[in-house]
């Protein structure tokens, strides 16, 4: 006996068997076999027994594929061997100066008048020129000179060049007289020359430093002035040339200097006016003449 669920799987094979065996008669008559008038047919033997075991399955029919597209990609562009140009860079903007703080000026030291007196000689003497040294030009300074020894005391040296002067021969002084002379003509030919080498406005400061020196320093010697042979003479007022043609006059024979210029200026205060005019022309060309001789000489460099 057959249990339940055995009977069950009998009943579901037999039928998917009737189902299967219809298949084929439901495939021919979609095919059009049967064409006689009464419905029946008749298949040749070959075609029935064909069928009989025969399944005939429905083959699914797949859709038509649809052709495929080919994309074809356009050809790239061939890259151009012009160089661009970089864009020129911005010129970075500099930055904002600090801002200083203002310098503290430091007070000036008040110097007292003998620093100040001293800071005023350090500047002359840097404008008052030192000319060459000069060969001595007498007789005695060349005795002095060559009894002038390294390591002989100057004392010692005098008292030597005085017993020698005294002990000189005729023959001897003459020579050293003649040594004298040379070696002056040597001295001036030399301090020109170094005059000459500065300008005339060098020459000219320096004079005035060597006053100004003098001067301040309250020496009993004063510095010698520069003799510049392109000094130009200085003008004369018109009551210099009135004394001049005074003087000239011979009138002041044997009269002392003090009292002939007290008469001058007696008679300076009687002259007429026509006279004055007369020396005061001529007190106006002498400076136009060295104004011009001024203006001459200080265009010439040394």
């Amino acid at each position: 006996m057959l249990s339940s669920i055995g009977r069950a799987a009998v009943r579901r094979s037999c039928a998917r068997a009737s189902v299967e065996n219809k298949r084929p008669i439901h495939k021919v008559w979609q095919l059009g076999l049967f064409n006689s008038s009464n419905g029946r047919s008749f298949l040749p033997v070959s075609s029935r027994v064909a069928s009989g075991p025969s399944r005939f399955f429905a083959t699914a029919t797949k859709p038509a594929a649809k052709p495929i597209k080919r994309i074809t990609k356009p050809k790239a562009k061939a890259t151009s061997t012009k160089t661009t140009k970089k864009p020129a860079k911005k010129p970075a903007k500099k930055a904002a100066p600090k801002k200083l703080k203002p310098k503290v000026k430091k007070a000036k030291k008040e110097l007292t008048p003998e620093e100040q007196l001293a800071k005023e000689v350090r500047v002359l003497k840097k404008q008052v020129l030192t000319p060459p040294k000069a060969l001595p030009s007498n007789a005695w300074s060349i005795i002095v000179s060559e009894a002038c020894r390294p390591g002989v005391r100057a004392s010692t040296s005098l008292v030597e060049a005085a017993a020698r002067l005294k002990q000189l021969s005729i023959a001897e002084r003459e020579a050293l007289n003649h040594k004298a002379t040379q070696n002056k003509t040597a001295n001036a030919a030399v301090y020109k020359k170094w005059v000459e080498s500065h300008t005339f406005d060098e020459i000219r400061a320096a004079n005035n430093a060597r006053k100004l020196l003098s001067r301040k320093l309250k020496r009993s010697t004063k510095l010698i002035q520069i003799k510049d042979d392109r000094q130009p003479k200085h003008p004369i007022n018109q009551y210099a040339y009135f004394v001049k043609d005074r003087m000239l006059s011979g009138d002041m024979k044997g009269i002392s200097n003090v009292d002939a210029l007290t008469q001058f200026s007696k008679e300076w205060a009687t002259v007429s006016d026509a006279q004055k005019k007369h020396y005061l022309d001529l007190a106006i060309s002498d400076k136009l003449r060295y104004e011009q001789e001024i203006k001459t000489v200080t265009q010439t460099k040394a």
